[in-house]
């Protein structure tokens, strides 16, 4: 059995801030190598990976994009091994009310919110 095989490995989806980021440094202190993934805070989420040690990355990946989702799995089990803890976080909130809300954004919020938690979750049962 090699070494990734025994690593217990997580992505943490939109860690680079806030309470992902609190998930990722929970799961690095349990022994988890970690992943974090940001859509564009690479800046933040290469800090935090380098906070936790040299068994996390960042990796970018919007999970709206079907295409970001498949290859950030791949790039973590190409560098880390199998995903065996998901945590779906990313997400966007951007408080309105519904006759302010434009199309282009309920789109957003959906892709990201539903569409991206969904699409993630399929993935790491692929």
């Amino acid at each position: 059995m090699s070494q990734t095989d025994n690593k217990r490995v997580a992505i943490v989806t939109g860690a680079f801030r806030g309470i992902g980021a609190e998930f990722a440094r929970r799961l690095a202190k349990e022994g988890f190598a970690v992943a974090i993934t940001y859509a564009s805070s690479a800046k933040e989420a290469e800090a935090l990976a380098a906070e936790l040690g040299t068994e996390s990355i960042a990796v970018k990946a919007d999970v709206a994009n079907p295409d970001d989702v498949k290859c950030m799995f791949e790039t973590v089990e190409a560098r880390l091994g199998r995903v065996a803890v998901l945590i779906n976080n990313a997400g966007v909130l951007k408080t309105m009310s519904l006759a302010d809300t434009s199309d282009a954004l309920f789109n957003q919020t959906f892709d990201i919110n539903v569409r991206g938690t969904t699409r993630c979750a399929k993935q790491r049962r692929a």
